[in-house]
């Protein structure tokens, strides 16, 4: 609790093999950094690979007096060139951190399980769930992101942005609840409850049982769903409405498929 670093490091400036860690009933609080950061030094020539990592029943917050300028990025932050294997983040709370929720960048990871999260923004916050923002060869396969809540964040909700090399595949959004994320008034796509785009490869992801809407005065979340640069992706039984541009916007992309969802 409020200390000027790190809440919980796995592997970070060390190389080796970390593997089997379990954190059950853990909570990082008004941490200068991230809650749960993983990164080794940008000089560092070593190779960490990282396996078999739970984290349950957690509570990662923010607090105004900890983020000032370069405080609190992630609060689950999986950074740089290091190899995940099966990791889940399941039963959580994340609030209250300047950048994002979730934020996978510069790293590969197989396997990713995130269940039961609840994210939420405040007048500090915006959020991106996925956020990739460098061309960096990164792969993220087998991934699920089911049952939870991303909420009042503005910078969008769950978004994939895949850099020209980078590939996101085999993947499940479902049973989420996307409310109140965006800017008002910027018209950005990114601004959506879900996102899939970028340059590089986003394929093989069912996006199913998600509801995406906005219920605030001025209404932020632009999107509810905004589609593109994704292929051999399904879109079943989702339900968007009151958002400011569109329920659904963008295209499916090839070889994607679309079948009862509702907007209204």
């Amino acid at each position: 609790m409020n200390n000027g670093q790190l809440g919980y490091a796995v592997g970070h400036h060390k190389s080796g093999t970390p593997r089997d860690y379990f954190l059950d009933g853990v909570s990082a609080t008004g941490n200068g950094e991230s809650p749960f950061r993983s990164e080794i030094s940008a000089a560092s020539d070593e190779t960490v690979e990282i396996t078999n990592v739970n984290v349950n029943d957690f509570h990662f917050e923010g607090t105004a007096e900890r983020n000032g300028a370069g405080g609190l990025t992630a609060g689950i932050r999986l950074d740089r060139a290091m190899p995940w294997n099966d990791v889940s983040f399941t039963n959580g709370v994340i609030t209250g951190t300047l950048g994002y929720g979730i934020y996978l960048r510069r790293t590969s990871v197989y396997g990713l399980t995130v269940d039961n999260v609840v994210i939420e923004g405040d007048d500090v916050a915006s959020y991106m769930v996925f956020g990739d923002t460098e061309d960096d060869d990164s792969t993220f396969k087998d991934f699920k992101f089911t049952n939870c809540t991303v909420k009042g964040g503005p910078a969008g909700g769950f978004v994939i942005n895949a850099g020209a090399s980078d590939a996101f595949v085999d993947g499940q959004i479902s049973d989420c609840t996307f409310k109140n994320n965006g800017s008002a008034g910027s018209g950005s796509r990114w601004d959506s409850g879900i996102v899939l785009a970028g340059s590089g490869t986003v394929e093989n992801i069912a996006v199913t049982s998600n509801t995406c809407y906005d219920d605030q005065g001025t209404t932020t979340q632009q999107y509810g769903i905004y589609r593109a640069d994704s292929d051999y992706c399904t879109w079943t039984g989702n339900i968007c409405h009151d958002n400011e541009q569109s329920q659904f916007g963008g295209s499916l992309g090839a070889n994607s498929k679309e079948a009862t969802n509702v907007s209204y």
